[in-house]
């Protein structure tokens, strides 16, 4: 099971921070990149497929440089393959590259997509659960229920293309890590709104007075979606 130590919002490479908010920030490595980790105090693995950047052949090379170069004790997982806005199709993805990623030692990530729903993830074959797919996935109750059933079985719980403070807070408080390219779009407005928002998760969860299941939806609940 991955370690859990820091909640942090992971920062594209791109991106530098500094500051008071420098130890809620970490980085989000992609294929390409091969960046030195030693500055950050937690790190993760995409695979590319969202941006198109995907080949097998350079997402191991990725991973394998990082497991010869870097701590992968701080190191939370590496994301297997998936299909955005698919959620049969990704978990053909992810049967196929599992032991690539574990086999390579790191943490298993495995993303929800549309349609997914708490019967279909092989919980005991993952670490991570890294919520993906498009907002009425992640926002509604497909993607909610997802988070809170991952955090009763103490998985690690990621989301995918957060780009504000109020989402974190309003939506995904409960989540170990969140990232998103705001940062490098717009550093100086974006830098205390989401280092703040995730200083709040990391109370709010440290203050947690009730049982993750208190927190489900029923599945008719669709709240209005905030604007990121």
């Amino acid at each position: 099971m991955v370690e859990k130590k820091l909640i942090a919002y992971y920062l594209s490479p791109t991106t530098s921070i500094d500051g008071p908010f420098r130890d809620s920030f970490g980085l989000f490595e992609t294929i390409g990149g091969m960046h030195d980790m030693s500055s950050y105090p937690c790190w993760a693995v995409d695979n590319g497929r969202f941006t198109g950047a995907f080949t097998e052949d350079k997402w191991i090379q990725l991973l394998t440089y990082h497991k010869d170069k870097s701590n992968l004790n701080l190191c939370r997982f590496a994301v297997t393959p998936d299909c955005p806005m698919d959620a049969k199709g990704t978990l053909e993805w992810f049967w196929r590259y599992k032991d690539t990623v574990r086999d390579l030692g790191y943490s298993v990530a495995l993303t929800s997509q549309n349609g997914m729903t708490s019967e279909m993830v092989p919980w005991d074959e993952i670490d991570c659960l890294f919520v993906a797919g498009d907002d009425t996935h992640k926002r509604g109750p497909e993607g909610r229920n997802l988070i809170i059933e991952a955090k009763i079985r103490e998985k690690y719980v990621h989301v995918g293309r957060v780009n504000s403070g109020r989402v974190i807070r309003n939506y995904f408080w409960m989540a170990d890590s969140w990232d998103g390219t705001t940062l490098a779009r717009h550093p100086t407005q974006q830098h205390r709104s989401i280092g703040s928002a995730v200083l709040y998760a990391r109370a709010k969860q440290a203050e947690r007075k009730y049982e993750w299941s208190y927190y489900m939806w029923p599945s008719t609940s669709q709240p209005s979606l905030l604007p990121t």
